[in-house]
């Protein structure tokens, strides 16, 4: 938020603020915020606004006026006899500072010298505070903006508050392995300690037991400070083949868990399967932390093989490409760390709506949808609108990709070149959308499907839910491919050879007549179909679709007669498009039977 007037100027006629507490927040914990303004030379008209707003990415609690006793309460108090009217708006200023309280003064004003206190979280009658955001970022920031002349014309306060959110003490522990390996062939193992909402514990300090979950071995492994809460060993090594999995304890705390499902094999498999993400942005637009804590995340914390950063187009300006552009560049690894150059195309449904772009290459030009929130205009000529333009543009390009997904905009099918689009994007945390794959079907589109994060929490491969926008955990993309390199990544992803689960690293191989899933063949006399699944849980139903059509359900749990449970669930779409979240309500009537015990599940928000 650039400003044409000097600091001094702005503190001087417009005023100042003070904010307390001036502390870290530890996530998810509750806070009484006050922002203490002094009202500059120019005083604040009757007819003028005060509003604070913050990040539309983010999980603090809903602030409101209502009861003081509850949670977020707003409270106002001022030394002037002006009155005020308030209220909070969840789209009340401009992107990325959507929420936003204001303050409008009538009945009165404010003169040059008075002073107003905004808390957020009041406690003085009650109240439990502000709940801070569950997710660890640095520099949040808070706008504090004067209207003094009831113009609608807001002047940011340069001495506007940051907070920094840091992890909560250890909860959880995480494992993440190599999928498939070969007997006596070293493992890498990552291993993570996290608080209750999945932050890394940074300052954590100590042991950890390594196991085989058949016994296999057993050792100790110590965390440091300098680990940061996340430390990556390559000692494991199998000498029998199977499904196995690694279990990390926390001796002194009784934690424990387990990693994904590991294949070992007596043999090295033609393909190996990789784990990535390849959609999500950061504060350089309107995502939280930078590109650079972002690809370090997807490496040192989520243990992801590839990544890419795909940020809305009309606030990338010249010099975030170009930064983006240097990261890329920077974080790339062959055989280690593969990154992968994109941005997401954010136009309006009606032009196509989101599709990101992915490059093979480096230094390439971006073709944005508009320049919406770029001031330089100097550009211009090479945006592309509406999505055929874009398409237009990159027509016959095999070093390029453009993949629909759902966002915060539905992506339309209508304009579709298969030779750019190998994959549509279904799952991500703002929903699962089967609804998107079965109109790719519907149109006999030939398409495979991925998941990502699409996280505005800088956790790439790792986000969890965090808002009603971002309302569930983020998706993975698994790949078959040769080798761990761009090149090899890339002819997989064109030859779809991917898939998408909501999160966990399931093991799927997916195989018709001799060919894998993506493979585009031809059968005159049948099909021989071969699945094979390794799930990090029990695995309640396979169901094999042809089209929209389930052709065979298979049901493990109750072949071995292990269920002694019923589950309900709802599931639909009411809303395609923005604002799609639904409340759900229904009940349940047993007759000549008792519940003996009930278990919640997809509830991802933590409130």
């Amino acid at each position: 938020m650039m400003s044409t007037y000097s600091t001094e100027y702005i503190e001087t006629k417009f005023g100042k603020v003070e904010f307390l507490p001036v502390m870290d927040l530890v996530a998810g914990s509750f806070f009484q915020a006050e922002f203490k303004i002094t009202i500059g030379v120019f005083g604040i008209d009757d007819g003028g606004h005060i509003k604070i707003a913050w990040p539309v990415s983010n999980s603090f609690g809903i602030p409101q006026l209502d009861n003081p006793q509850g949670q977020g309460y707003i409270k106002v108090t001022c030394n002037s006899d002006a009155r005020f009217k308030t209220e909070f708006d969840h789209n009340g200023y401009m992107r990325p500072f959507f929420p936003a309280i204001t303050l409008k003064v009538f009945d009165g004003y404010l003169a040059p010298g008075d002073k107003i206190s905004i808390f957020i979280g009041y406690t003085g009658e009650g109240g439990k505070g502000w709940e801070s955001q569950t997710y660890v970022e640095n520099g949040i920031e808070f706008l504090v903006l004067l209207d003094p002349f009831g113009t609608n014309v807001y002047e940011n306060l340069p001495s506007s508050p940051k907070i920094n959110i840091l992890a909560g003490k250890a909860a959880k522990l995480f494992a993440v392995a190599k999928p498939e390996v070969v007997i006596g062939e070293m493992l890498w193992t990552l291993l993570r300690v996290d608080d209750r909402y999945g932050n890394a514990v940074v300052n954590f300090e100590g042991k950890l037991q390594v196991s085989g979950d058949d016994g296999a071995f057993s050792q100790e492994v110590e965390f440091t400070k300098e680990d940061k809460g996340s430390v990556r060993i390559n000692s494991i090594t199998f000498s029998t083949a199977g499904k196995k999995f690694v279990k990390v304890t926390d001796p002194k705390t009784g934690i424990e868990t387990l990693s994904n499902p590991i294949l070992v094999s007596d043999i090295k498999q033609d393909l190996t399967l990789y784990w990535g993400d390849l959609h999500g942005q950061t504060g350089e637009t309107v995502g939280s932390g930078t590109i650079e804590e972002y690809l370090e995340f997807g490496k040192k914390y989520a243990a992801l093989d590839f990544i890419s950063h795909a940020a809305n187009d009309f606030q990338i300006t010249i010099p975030i490409w170009e930064n983006t552009q240097r990261r890329i560049k920077e974080f790339h690894q062959p055989d280690q760390y593969i990154t992968f150059l994109g941005y997401e195309w954010s136009g309006s449904p009606p032009a196509g709506g989101d599709h990101n772009v992915y490059f093979l290459n480096d230094d390439q030009q971006i073709h944005r949808s508009s320049h919406a929130l770029i001031p330089d205009k100097s550009d211009l000529d090479t945006d592309r609108y509406p999505v055929s333009e874009l398409y237009n543009q990159f027509k016959g390009q095999s070093d390029v990709m453009i993949i629909p997904h759902i966002g915060g905009r539905r992506a339309s099918l209508d304009v579709f070149d298969e030779s750019l689009t190998p994959f549509i994007e279904i799952a991500s945390v703002h929903g699962h959308f089967e609804w998107f794959a079965e109109e790719a079907l519907d149109m006999g589109l030939i398409t495979g499907f991925i998941a990502s994060s699409d996280t505005h929490s800088g956790r790439p491969g790792n986000g969890f839910a965090v808002s009603k926008l971002e309302a569930v955990k983020s998706g993975l993309t698994g790949v078959y491919a040769n080798e761990l390199t761009r090149e090899s990544l890339w002819d997989a992803f064109k030859k779809r050879h991917v898939y998408g689960t909501s999160g966990p690293r399931i093991i799927l191989r997916f195989i018709i007549n001799g060919a894998i899933m993506g493979d585009h063949i031809t059968a005159e006399d049948g099909l021989d179909i071969s699945v094979e699944v390794h799930g990090t849980e029990n695995i309640e139903t396979i169901d094999v679709y042809r089209n929209k059509e389930i052709i065979h359900s298979y049901q493990p749990l109750h072949e071995k007669g292990e269920v002694n449970w019923i589950k309900i669930q709802w599931r639909g779409a009411r809303v395609k498009a923005r604002r799609r979240n639904l409340s759900w309500d229904g009940s349940v009537l047993i007759e000549d039977a008792t519940i003996i015990s009930v278990q919640p599940f997809g509830f991802d928000l933590p409130w």
